[in-house]
C-alpha cells in the first residue's frame, strides 16, 4: 500500500483511483464495506481520510480517537489497499464549499469511482452530501456507489459514535464484535511506584504515545504486544484507589507468567474483556483475594476464546 499525503496546494494526479470517503476513527464493519466496495472495481483501490481529525482545528481540546493514524495505515496495509491518501486537515481546506471539494482535490486526483455511505457529508459546515456527489455522477465526473446504512441485531446503526459509546461503558466485547480488531491503544512502559510488586502482581505502566479514548474506567482481561510476542494480561484502567491512589487515570497491566524488566518499551494494549469495576477495597489482603480472581478469570477466558 502506497501512503500519500497531500495539502490543498499539492494534489497529484493518481490514475484511475476508486476510493472510499471518510474519516474512519474506528475501523468497523461499516467501513469494512466501503472498503471492500472501493476494491471491487478494477479501478486502483485507496481511502481517503482527513489528519488531524477536523475537529481538532477549530478546538482547543484534542478529540480522542479510537485509531490513530498509524493504526490505520496497520489496518489498511492488512486489507491489502492500494492507496491511503492522507488530505492535510486546515482551515483554508475545512473551509472549501462541496463544490470546491470535489473539483480542487477529488477530480485532480484522479478519483473516477466514489464509494460512501448514505449519510456522508463534506465541505464546509458539512454542506455536501451524497446529493451533489449524484449530480456530479450523472456529468460523467465519476461513478458513485452509495452503501446504506448497516445495522446490529438491535437494529442499531454501526458507526464510530457506536464504538466511543460502546468503549465509554467498558462494553468491550461488543465494540471488538464491529471492531476489525479488537479495541487496542499504543504506549511506552514507564516506571512506576512498584507498590503492586510489593504484593505479587507486578504492573506495566503504561504512558499513551497518542490521544487514545479511554476505556471505561475498571479491570479488563486483555493482551500486551512486547517486541512482537503476545502476552495474555490483567489490565486495570483507573486510580487503583486502595493504594496510594492517583490523580489521574492510569492503564497498568499485569502481563501473566512473565517476568522480563521492559521498561521504555513500546507496547500494545489489547483489550478484549471487561471483567469489573475498579473499587477500593478495605484492605490490601482483600485487593490481593480479588485479584488472584481476576488472574483466575483471566486464564479461564483466553483457555475459553483464544
Amino acid at each position: 500500500m502506497k501512503v500519500i499525503n497531500i495539502s490543498l496546494n499539492d494534489i497529484p494526479k493518481i490514475d484511475d483511483l476508486s476510493v472510499c470517503l471518510g474519516f474512519f476513527d474506528a475501523l468497523h464493519i461499516g467501513h469494512l464495506e466501503l472498503i471492500k466496495r472501493a476494491k471491487d472495481s478494477s479501478y486502483q483501490s485507496g481511502l481517503i481520510t482527513l489528519e488531524p481529525n477536523p475537529k481538532n482545528i477549530f478546538s482547543h481540546n484534542i478529540v480522542p480517537f479510537i485509531n490513530s493514524i498509524e493504526d490505520k495505515k496497520d489496518i489498511l496495509e492488512d486489507l491489502n489497499l492500494d492507496y491511503l491518501i492522507i488530505v492535510q486537515s486546515s482551515k483554508e481546506l475545512l473551509s472549501l464549499s462541496p463544490n470546491d471539494f470535489i473539483e480542487k482535490i477529488l477530480i485532480p486526483l484522479g478519483v473516477k469511482r466514489i464509494v460512501c455511505g448514505y449519510d456522508y457529508t463534506f465541505g464546509k459546515d458539512k454542506l455536501g452530501d451524497i446529493n451533489l456527489l449524484k449530480e456530479y455522477a450523472s456529468n460523467g465526473y465519476f461513478a458513485l456507489n452509495i452503501v446504506e446504512e448497516i445495522t446490529n441485531g438491535k437494529n442499531i446503526k454501526i458507526s464510530s459514535t457506536l464504538m466511543n459509546q460502546l468503549i465509554n461503558k467498558g462494553q468491550i466485547e461488543e465494540a471488538n464484535s464491529y471492531l476489525y480488531r479488537h479495541y487496542q491503544v499504543k504506549g511506552k512502559v514507564s516506571k512506576g511506584n512498584k507498590l503492586g510488586t510489593s504484593f505479587g502482581f507486578a504492573t506495566a505502566n503504561v504512558e499513551l504515545i497518542d490521544s487514545y479514548l479511554l476505556p471505561k474506567v475498571g479491570v479488563y482481561g486483555g493482551r500486551v504486544i512486547i517486541d512482537g510476542k503476545i502476552f495474555p494480561s490483567m489490565i486495570n484502567v483507573g486510580t487503583h484507589p486502595t493504594v496510594k491512589e492517583s490523580d489521574r487515570i492510569l492503564i497498568e497491566a499485569h502481563i501473566l507468567d512473565f517476568s522480563d524488566d521492559i521498561y521504555d518499551k513500546d507496547i500494545t494494549v489489547i483489550f478484549d474483556t471487561y471483567i469489573r469495576d475498579e473499587k477500593k477495597f478495605s484492605s490490601t489482603n482483600e485487593l490481593i483475594k480479588q485479584l488472584e480472581t481476576d488472574k483466575k478469570y483471566v486464564y479461564d477466558y483466553f483457555k475459553e476464546n483464544m
